[in-house]
């Protein structure tokens, strides 16, 4: 602490008067003292996302997809099977709808194209009919070119579709009575009915057969496998009907026939001159013999 007398005009503010070094608020009074500049708006930071869950990779015995006949073991084998057979659907699509004119999932009538089109007759509808072919012809499509011709004759025979139905069902019938003798009666009958009902993949077979002349063909053999698996089907009952008829502890009846050979001879009895019948007997034989002679 600096002593009370001690010489202070050297130092620092030292030629500063009392008023200078302690001015008066009175002119600033009214002034407020300066605020702080407000601190800029900052957004709170979002909220960190959380990653989605990886998935589980399956046990090592267990299949990565299972469908209710295909399996596929990993991801990459799901992968390439569904796309083998989106490949194979569009296909079979694209064909059954250049040979019949129809979309098989939608139903439509269907362009040489294969786009959909509405609703056409080319028995009716002439125009129609060339300018599909046309469009084939330039677009250098011969499936679509052939299918316009197939659906031209389709549509052409559509009036006696039935008759020829009808006329290709009794003919399959017929060839199939050759194997089977009575097939006739089974066709329509409640056991060919329980044996289609029972798989309706044939059901749909023999349905898709009857009405589309050009698989017709193919009747024969389905109405002979219809007729299998009806007695298939039967065999427990058969079966069990066997049973009932002879009792599992029958025994087996011996019949005797009568033989046409004679039976050997049978030793005489001893002739005895004791006895009535034995001295008959042994005149008998003397006579037979000659050596004695009844005298009358």
């Amino acid at each position: 602490m600096p002593e009370p007398n001690a010489d202070l005009s050297n130092a620092p503010g030292g030629d500063l008067t009392f008023e200078q070094l302690f001015p008066s608020d009175e002119g600033n009074v009214d002034a407020a003292p300066p605020q702080p500049a407000p601190a800029p708006a900052t957004e709170p930071p979002p909220a960190p996302v959380a990653p989605p869950p990886e998935p589980q990779a399956p046990a090592p015995d267990e299949p990565f997809l299972k469908g209710s006949k295909s399996i596929y073991r990993t991801r990459e084998a799901a992968l390439e099977g569904v796309n083998q057979k989106d490949a194979l659907i569009e296909q079979l699509r694209t064909r059954y709808a250049l040979t019949t004119g129809i979309d098989p999932i939608t139903g439509q009538p269907v362009t040489a194209s294969g786009a959909p089109a509405p609703a056409k007759n080319y028995a009716q509808d002439h125009k129609a009919y060339l300018m599909d072919l046309a469009n084939a012809a330039q677009k250098g499509d011969p499936e679509g070119y052939g299918a316009a011709q197939t659906k031209f004759i389709y549509d052409v025979l559509e009036p006696i579709a039935p008759i020829i139905a009808q006329t290709a069902r009794e003919q399959a019938l017929r060839t199939t009575e050759q194997d089977v003798k009575d097939f006739r009666t089974f066709y329509g009958s409640t056991d060919y009915q329980a044996a289609l009902d029972s798989n309706p993949e044939l059901k749909g077979a023999i349905e898709f057969a009857e009405s589309d002349i050009r698989n017709q063909a193919r009747l024969p053999g389905l109405y002979k496998l219809t007729y299998q698996v009806s007695q298939g089907m039967r065999l427990p009952e058969m079966l069990r009907a066997q049973q009932t008829q002879q009792p599992p502890n029958a025994q087996p009846t011996r019949t005797v026939t009568p033989s046409s050979t004679p039976p050997p001879p049978q030793p005489a009895a001893p002739l005895s001159p004791k006895t009535s019948e034995g001295r008959k007997a042994l005149i008998a034989q003397m006579e037979a013999q000659g050596i004695l002679e009844r005298s009358f």
